[in-house]
């Protein structure tokens, strides 16, 4: 399995930006002490929304109760004070919550929330994040085509607002979800990753950490084509960025990984062990990575390398592991590719008359249907009115932002025929003052001349 890691990040890094944009003249402590010593004494609803949205964002990763409790105290202060634009910031965090819980329906409806709170006091900005993180659901479940439709809504308000960061990680999504849907369009895609390589040029913050992860999706979108010697070259690329971060052994990991699968399509299969190895030893040695998605994906393409190498019990023994470290709640790619993986090596060791158990093609078969079940709640409980809404609404808001965008053009266009007239007449003017001036002096060195002459003429008389 290839590891696609845009989404995460994308989501951590949208919602970092919703926080750091909110509340631009407020500051207040990182700590959680410091934080909760400031409510008993804190009277401004602003800064009592900002408290507790800083206190949901230090708990989210390590206790969701906290983190919801916290974002329902915000959202109460914010209603009876009709902060419209804080509240969308508290289903924000909600739809981040029930995502993270795998409740995508729900989180779908928390971020419709948020959208049309948003929309109310008209902060595009934040319209825009909403949106983004609708699509990554989708592109969590396999849906790229709806996916897209939400991102390019997005990335046009960011286009528009001229955050070219944004757009930047729009444009990586963009270029994932037009190679990942039914009939890929890599030609598409991998015009959003050269767009989003420019930007990166031109943006000039923390440059390794994004080049790491669009030449990552380039050696993905090239893996897709089928052509892996370009895909290694890419992964290779990725690698070399990784090294040169703050904190590289996630994105090592994923590098070394992935250049793994590329040397298993090549049929070079000693050095596609090799790689795989230095992201189990950079696992072990160095910083644990601790995200399921990425731990089930190297023991998947271990499973797949022993799979190569006719080992079919050491390849069941990686997939037994990457059952334990796998999300069985939500709906998980990579446990579907584990499962699909692990059918394989069941059926080459019965052809080899060493019979599996029934109880594991039991398992293996109420893990599929547990996966299919998934998929089918969320297509009944998705609210596609409040999507289609929510899509023509910011058809809307992007109307009325080419209308502005119109206007203001027009208007610099006049400003600057009015300025060229007024140039150019000051221009006419100087140049007449100066012919004046000249015949002027013209005039009198003729006049000095002749009466230099006339002087000579009357003393040659005399």
């Amino acid at each position: 399995m290839k590891l696609i890691y845009t989404i995460t990040f994308t989501i951590v890094f949208f919602i970092y930006h919703i926080e750091s944009k909110a509340f631009p003249s407020t500051t207040v402590p990182h700590t959680v002490d410091s934080l909760k010593s400031l409510l008993s004494n804190e009277n401004d609803v602003q800064h009592l929304t900002k408290i507790y949205w800083s206190l949901y964002r230090s708990s989210k990763s390590k206790d969701i109760g906290k983190a919801t409790f916290y974002l329902d105290k915000m959202l109460d202060i914010a209603g009876n004070s009709g902060d419209k634009k804080a509240m969308g910031m508290a289903y924000l965090g909600k739809g981040t919550i029930n995502k993270l819980q795998g409740n995508y329906s729900a989180a779908i409806d928390a971020f419709l929330e948020a959208i049309d709170l948003f929309s109310a006091v008209d902060e595009h900005q934040q319209i825009a994040d909403g949106l983004n993180n609708i699509a990554v659901i989708f592109m969590d479940i396999d849906n790229y085509e709806y996916a897209i439709r939400f991102l390019r809504k997005a990335r046009n308000i960011y286009v528009q607002l001229e955050d070219s960061p944004y757009q930047m990680l729009a444009d990586i999504n963009l270029g994932r979800c037009y190679y990942s849907k039914s009939k890929p369009d890599y030609k598409l895609s991998e015009r959003y990753y050269r767009e989003a390589l420019d930007l990166n040029h031109r943006y000039g913050r923390r440059q390794n950490h994004y080049f790491n992860r669009i030449y990552n999706q380039l050696g993905l979108l090239h893996f897709e084509k089928g052509n892996y010697c370009e895909a290694e070259r890419n992964y290779k690329r990725s690698l070399a960025f990784a090294q040169d971060m703050e904190s590289p052994e996630e994105s090592m990991f994923i590098a070394y990984t992935n250049i793994s699968e590329a040397m298993m399509k090549l049929g070079k299969i000693t050095m596609a062990e090799h790689w795989i190895q230095k992201a189990l030893d950079l696992n072990l040695s160095s910083l644990p990575i601790t995200k399921p998605k990425l731990l089930v994906g190297s023991y998947n393409i271990m499973a797949r390398l022993q799979q190569c190498l006719g080992n079919h019990s050491m390849a069941i023994d990686y997939l037994d592991k990457a059952l334990e470290r796998a999300d069985h709640e939500v709906i998980n790619e990579a446990l579907r590719e584990t499962l699909a993986i692990l059918g394989t090596s069941y059926r080459q060791l019965d052809s080899r008359g060493s019979r599996v158990s029934s109880d594991r093609y039991h398992q293996l078969l109420e893990l599929h249907e547990k996966q299919d079940r998934l998929e089918k709640e969320i297509k009944e409980k998705t609210n596609f009115s409040g999507l289609h809404l929510a899509l023509k609404k910011q058809i809307e808001l992007s109307s009325t932002k080419h209308q502005m965008k119109r206007k203001l053009s027009a208007k610099a266009t006049q400003e600057l025929f009015l300025s060229i007239i007024v140039i150019f007449f000051a221009v006419l003017g100087y140049l007449l003052y100066r012919r004046k001036q000249r015949q002027y002096l013209n005039e009198q060195r003729r006049a000095a001349l002749a009466h230099k002459g006339l002087k000579e003429v009357r003393e040659m008389i005399t």
